[in-house]
Parts: C-alpha cells; structure tokens; sequence
C-alpha cells in the first residue's frame, strides 16, 4: 500500500516535494522506521522514492503543483 500510495503522490505533487516530505517525516520521528507486515521501511520509501525517475506525460494534466 505504501508504494501506491508514494506513487500517487509523486504524481500530485512530484518527485522533489515528495522527497522533501519523506525526508521531514524521517527527520521528525527521531527514531529508525522499522517495516511492519511486508510494507517498506521509511528509509526504504525514500531511496525508492527519491531514486525513481518519474516521467510526467501530460504536464498540461497534473493535479497540482
């Protein structure tokens, strides 16, 4: 679930604004994101998240900026 939903947050609000938000929340939680039930670590969203190359297709159709 939380790939999809790194996914869809990517698109809103793209890829460096996601990586600021993953890295704040990493910073404000103060103590290591551990992966519960499957789902991935937080360290593990941001080197996904902020590794990933997203293509946007229609810039005229994004959501929000």
């Amino acid at each position: 679930m939380a790939i999809q939903a790194d996914n869809l947050m990517v698109q809103w609000l793209g890829r460096g604004r996601a990586c600021e938000g993953l890295h704040a929340l990493a910073n404000r939680t103060g103590t290591p994101s551990r992966s519960h039930w499957g789902e991935l670590s937080l360290e593990e969203r941001i080197a996904r998240v902020c590794g990933t190359r997203v293509s946007i297709e229609h810039e005229r159709l994004t959501l929000a900026r």
